[in-house]
């Protein structure tokens, strides 16, 4: 992967590992790590240790459906985000 991709190996990501809250603690580094590279992405298909439900979920004051959530995120300026995010709506 270092030969292949310029820029692909993030480093200092250790000390927000411990902060980093995620279902599974062995998930922890992945997500430090793309805080630390200001990675835009993180694709996985472990949705059980990545969950997506859960962010709209957090929303209880007012509860958000998934066109109310998108919509939202569209509105605060994450217009791709939003775009690419509606294809898995039923994920959200």
């Amino acid at each position: 992967m270092d030969h292949a991709t310029r820029d692909c190996l993030i480093t200092g990501y250790e000390s927000p590992v411990s902060v980093v809250a995620l279902p599974d603690i062995h998930d922890r580094h992945i997500l430090a790590a793309a805080v630390m590279g200001r990675c835009d992405v993180i694709a996985s298909q472990n949705l059980k240790h990545f969950p997506v439900r859960k962010v709209r979920a957090r929303l209880k004051n007012p509860p958000y459906n998934v066109a109310d959530y998108l919509n939202t995120l569209a509105r605060q300026g994450l217009v791709a985000t939003a775009a690419e995010l509606e294809q898995f709506a039923e994920l959200l």
